[in-house]
């Protein structure tokens, strides 16, 4: 509340992420997920490729906490589809799975791209999603889920990263469903 003369005013903090519960992705997360969308714009992967840009999809800003706690048995299932992931990534990705996060325009990408409200969302291209970020202490591995959705191919991935020299690289990524 600000007091301008005799006239009470109300300020309203719109735009902290607090006022949301939500906060932005760290700088970081914004590496990870610019690694991972540069890889797929190299077209290796194909018909799952998640492309953004001219006919791409574009981005969802929304970060949504899952609807459920991810379950021991889920932890113990994605361990057993990456082997390589260590105990505490999954455990980082299982304690941010119940936070909100909104992206801003800060990916670093070769194309343009797009953020858009997946309710506005319209076109075969559809929208990518990602999921937060779990990483390890050390912050040189990192685990996410991504998907596609409304779209003419949608899909769902689970993503390994690692950090190297220069940056993130792919290790692994596994389909979890297409449709």
């Amino acid at each position: 509340m600000v007091r301008l003369g005799s006239a009470v005013v109300v300020v309203i903090a719109l735009f902290l992420p607090s006022a949301f519960g939500q906060s932005e992705p760290t700088e970081a997360q914004y590496a990870i997920y610019s690694a991972f969308l540069r890889a797929q714009l190299s077209g290796k992967h194909g018909i799952d490729d998640l492309r953004v840009g001219e006919k791409g999809s574009v981005i969802s800003p929304m970060i949504e906490p899952f609807r459920q706690k991810l379950s021991e048995k889920r932890l113990a299932d994605i361990k057993v589809q990456l082997p390589e992931v260590e105990v505490e990534t999954l455990d980082s990705l299982a304690s941010c799975t119940t936070n909100s996060y909104r992206l801003r325009k800060k990916l670093d990408l070769p194309v343009e791209y797009n953020l858009m409200l997946p309710e506005h969302v319209k076109g075969r291209y559809g929208y990518i999603n990602f999921s937060c970020v779990g990483t390890n202490r050390s912050g040189s591995q990192a685990v996410f889920y991504v998907s596609r959705l409304k779209c003419d191919c949608a899909v769902e991935k689970l993503v390994l990263m690692r950090k190297v020299q220069d940056g993130w690289m792919v290790v692994k990524e596994i389909v979890q469903w297409i449709a």
